[in-house]
């Protein structure tokens, strides 16, 4: 039986949430999505994050100082499209399961990939 493997990438960084980058004028927003991607892939490759090609589910945890956050304002666009370059693509037929929540602390983040057993 094929067993599941999983793989920690942590990243320095909580990107912003919707309602800020939302906002944001297009070319401050284009660099910033930029500068994660690249955050993103050089952290990916520091977890050893392989190729993947089968399914896989990808859970995030957000740390935050502050209390109170909406958990639906951390959509996790910044850090999903980056991981196609390590997953065949981020739609429903390869990411079969996408979950997030925060804790408290020192701003960082901190992404679970796993892949999936039949």
């Amino acid at each position: 039986m094929k067993k599941a493997k999983q793989w920690i990438v942590d990243l320095p960084d909580c990107h912003p949430s919707l309602n800020v980058w939302t906002r944001m004028h297009f070319r401050v927003r284009n660099q910033l999505k930029k500068d994660w991607a690249e955050m993103v892939y050089y952290a990916c490759l520091e977890a050893k994050l392989p190729k993947i090609s089968e399914p896989v589910e990808v859970f995030i945890i957000y740390y935050h100082p502050r209390k109170t956050v909406d958990l639906d304002n951390y959509t996790p666009k910044f850090i999903m499209d980056p991981l196609k370059n390590f997953i065949v693509d981020d739609n429903i037929q390869w990411v079969k399961k996408l979950g997030w929540e925060f804790q408290r602390g020192a701003k960082r983040s901190r992404v679970f990939v796993k892949t999936i057993v039949d």
